[in-house]
Parts: C-alpha cells; sequence; structure tokens
C-alpha cells in the first residue's frame, strides 16, 4: 500500500502559508498551521478515516479498507482536488486487493516453488517488519491486509487464483493496467487543476493523527504544478514499461528462474552458488528448447502490423513521448521558480529513497536528450554526467519495429581462464570474479537500434549512457539485465 503514497509524496518540501488559528488548538501550536483551515473538509474527512482523528473511526482491516475504497470509488468526482489527491492512488489499491494470495498457487508449483515462495515470504515480512516500525498504525495493516488476504467477491464466489504465466498476463493486462490508466486520467485532471491553484498534503498520513511534527515544513507539503505534472510523467513511464513487457511472451518465465535458482543451489545445499557464472544463466536458457519462445515478441503478431503486440509497443512509445511533454512542464515551471533547489528533488523522487547516483541532478540534459529522440532525427545522446561521451539510438524504431526475440540481445562469449589465480608475492590462491563474464554479443541485432555497435565497449556504453536519461531507462536498464 505505501508505494501508491509513496508515488505522491515527493522531495519538494515547501513552506506553506500560515494562518492564525480562530482558537486555541493543539495541532496549531505544535506545527504553526491550521489544519482546519488550511484543508478542504472532505480531505479533513478522508485523513481521519484513514488514520482516525474527530472521533472517527480508522480502517483497520482489510473489509474496512474496502469498503472506504467503495465509498470513495462512488463519491469521487463530487470531492476536491485535494481530496482526490488522496483518494486516486488510494483507489488504485483496487486492483490489488488480495494479490498475494491470488499469486500463491504460480509460485509454490513444486517445480518453481521454493526459492521464489521464499523470496516472496521474505520481502513481505520484511514490507511488514519496516511498516510496523516506522509506520505504526493500523492503517498500514489495514493496507497488507487488503493485498494478502482472499476475499469473497460480490456474486459469493472467492476471488480467482492467478495459477500460470497467462493467469498472470492477463491480470496485468484487464486488471493492473486499466487501473494505471486510471490513475493516470484522474492524476491529469489534478494536474489541469494546479495550472493555477495549489493545495496541500498532509505528512500525517504516514504517520497517525496522534503524533506530534518538530515543523510545518516536514508536516505540509504543498502540492504544486511541479509535484502534479512530475507525478503524471512518472505514471506515464510506469504504463509504457508495462505495455513493453506484456508485448514479450512469459512462457515458462517461472520455470526458467526455477532452473537458474538450481544452479545455485538453492533446492539444495547452495555449494554451487560460486560456480554459477553469467555463462552458466545464459546458457540455461538459451540451451533449453523449453525456452525457445519466452522473451519473444508475443506469438500472436504473425507479419500483421496491427495485432496486439506491435500495438502495444506503439502505445508505449506514444505513453514515453507523454511523460516528456509532463516533465517539460513541471520543469518550465520550475526553473520559473526562484526556489531552484527543489528542481532536482521534485522530478526525481527517489533520490531521497536511497538511490541517488551523479547524473540525476542532470534533468535539464536528460530532458534534452529525450526531445532530440522523439522531436528530431539528430538520434544521438549525451551522457548526463561524463563529458563528451554520446551515443546514437534509434529510440522510436525500437517501439515502431521491435526486437523479434529480446534473447538475441543475451551475450555469446564469456571470458576464459581459471576460476582461480594465484597471487605472485604471497602463492595465495584468489577467485577470479572476471572468469565468465560475458566479452561478445549478436552486433548486427544491437546495431539495428544502436548504430555503430561493433565492439564489447561500445555494448557497454549504449547500456550506460541510456540508463543515465530519464525515460529512455526503459531501454538501458532494460539492456542491464541482458548485459550481465
Amino acid at each position: 500500500m505505501r508505494i501508491f503514497f509513496f508515488l505522491f509524496l515527493f522531495s519538494c518540501t515547501k513552506k506553506v502559508v500560515h494562518h492564525e488559528a480562530k482558537k486555541a488548538r493543539n495541532i496549531a501550536k505544535i506545527d504553526r498551521m491550521d489544519f482546519d483551515l488550511s484543508f478542504n473538509e472532505d480531505s479533513k474527512v478522508l485523513i481521519a478515516r484513514l488514520i482516525g482523528g474527530d472521533g472517527v473511526k480508522r480502517v483497520k482491516n482489510a473489509e474496512s479498507l474496502s469498503a472506504l475504497i467503495d465509498d470513495y470509488e462512488a463519491k469521487y468526482s463530487t470531492l476536491s482536488e485535494e481530496a482526490k489527491w488522496i483518494a486516486a492512488p488510494l483507489l488504485s489499491l483496487k486492483a490489488l486487493r488480495g494479490v498475494i494470495y491470488r499469486i500463491r498457487p504460480l509460485i509454490t508449483k513444486s517445480e518453481r516453488g521454493a526459492y521464489l515462495h521464499s523470496f516472496l515470504v521474505t520481502s513481505l515480512r520484511g514490507i511488514h517488519g519496516w511498516s510496523d516500525v516506522f509506520l505504526p498504525h493500523s492503517s498500514w495493516e489495514a493496507g497488507m491486509d487488503y493485498i494478502v488476504r482472499p476475499y469473497n467477491q460480490s456474486a459469493g464466489n472467492v476471488v480467482a487464483s492467478i495459477t500460470n504465466e497467462a493467469d498472470l498476463y492477463k491480470f496485468i493486462k484487464d486488471e493492473w493496467l486499466p487501473s494505471l490508466e486510471l490513475l493516470r486520467n484522474r492524476i491529469k485532471s489534478i494536474a489541469s487543476y494546479t495550472e493555477t491553484k495549489n493545495f496541500y498534503f498532509d505528512n500525517k498520513l504516514f504517520y497517525g493523527m496522534n503524533v506530534s511534527t518538530n515543523q510545518d515544513t516536514l508536516r505540509f507539503v504543498t502540492i504544486d504544478k511541479a509535484i502534479t505534472y512530475s507525478t503524471l510523467a512518472q505514471i506515464d513511464l510506469l504504463i509504457a514499461s508495462t505495455q513493453v513487457s506484456l508485448s514479450y511472451s512469459w512462457k515458462n518465465l517461472l520455470s526458467a528462474t526455477s532452473k537458474i535458482a538450481k544452479t545455485y543451489g538453492f533446492y539444495g545445499t547452495l555449494n554451487n552458488a560460486g560456480k554459477v557464472t553469467s555463462k552458466v544463466r545464459v546458457q540455461t536458457i538459451t540451451e533449453n528448447p523449453n525456452y525457445d519462445n519466452l522473451f519473444k515478441l508475443r506469438n500472436d503478431i504473425g507479419s500483421n502490423k496491427s495485432t496486439l503486440a506491435r500495438k502495444q509497443m506503439k502505445q508505449a512509445y506514444q505513453n514515453i513521448v507523454k511523460a516528456r511533454d509532463h516533465f517539460d512542464t513541471a520543469w518550465e515551471y520550475l526553473e520559473s521558480k526562484p526556489d531552484s533547489d527543489r528542481k532536482n528533488l521534485t522530478l526525481l523522487p527517489l533520490t531521497r529513497s536511497g538511490f541517488y547516483t551523479p547524473f540525476t541532478n542532470e534533468i535539464g540534459l536528460s530532458l534534452d536528450n529525450l526531445r532530440d529522440l522523439i522531436d528530431s532525427n539528430k538520434q544521438e545522446i549525451s551522457s548526463t554526467f561524463i563529458q563528451n561521451q554520446k551515443v546514437q539510438v534509434k529510440f522510436k524504431e525500437f517501439f515502431h519495429s521491435p526486437p523479434e526475440d529480446l534473447k538475441r540481445f543475451l551475450a555469446t562469449g564469456w571470458i576464459s581462464g581459471k576460476k582461480e589465480l594465484t597471487d605472485l608475492n604471497t602463492k595465495k590462491q584468489y577467485r577470479n570474479y572476471r572468469f565468465e563474464n560475458p566479452n561478445e554479443w549478436n552486433y548486427s541485432d544491437y546495431d539495428k537500434y544502436f548504430p555503430e555497435t561493433k565492439t564489447v565497449e561500445d555494448v557497454k556504453k549504449r547500456a550506460r549512457v541510456l540508463s543515465q536519461i530519464l525515460g529512455v531507462g526503459v531501454l538501458g536498464t532494460s539492456m542491464s539485465l541482458f548485459l550481465i
């Protein structure tokens, strides 16, 4: 549940307008801003129903959260923009109700289950432990309850399980993706509102109404044009990456994951872990005929350019164009403001979530590169961090004439030598960590989308530069999956 709220709580805290309280209230004394005067009534009611306050019972379990979601789904159009900002991501949870229960059969089948099941259970326990410590109120427990537990649908039958890759594909395509698209439409409407007027967000949604914050700049966030349009752009990119993944076959993906896990010895004593190199991982997939269709354009396409997979790839490209436009709007707004220190933190919220890298504060250059790729025939982009490092990319080509088989981008050659090396000075042996790392690829396949790709360094350079650019990371990050 927290991921949806974190999507909106961006790192651009701005000092809010102070109001003189009409009467003495603890919240006003502590936070120096009057909550009652600064927030709309429907927003205050929704906050109270989520975290408590003024005698309102807050959500405590999946059933009460479901009732809240249904209630606000019905009256969403009547809400203020301030309340919609909270309600929109909350309502998106509806597609995820019981999703952990639903996918359980998919990951616990004997042939594939132990590793994936262990990973999921460990992750969920970690999330629950994190929220229990850092978000100590029942609303977060209700959110976990909501996505984990099975439930009866309106007809009285238990929600259907997701038992194979086809079911998972259908869930993402028919339930999750429409939910994202609805969220985008709702945020787009709110963004239009912030063209002329801002509103506030209360950080107590994360911690509960009964806690006190040290200062108003920590509790209250001004939601302005920069935040709404950059949020909209992030959703555009999420939709685009989802559409790309839906365009390729997932047949036997979990089986392949299980096979690779077995090579590490996850189902035994883990005594193979040191023997699993890039070569072993790649050949586990490429030399097994069961995985021939994995990562291929979905087999319903044939040569018809209008079929689903190709259509989805073109739609993904259009969504990246939309993201570019929305990032531009947010960036232009920020550039017009004196508080320029907000620029980098607003457009890349993940920089305050432990993902900071040197290139994240070069948003202007990233947007210039994205404009060049989309709006011109230049097809050349520059690293946002390293001076004079440029690569050519046929960006639109990747989406309008997509690769037939992404496995073609996997390595084809590896560094040979010995697994153990001897230090000449000490005569002691140490592991050769470069052993069977990739050093050859199908350069002709890369060259179709990344011209002048002829060498090992060319492949690495293109993946590196692409990963440093807003919006183009859908290619760069994807490439990295095939390079290591």
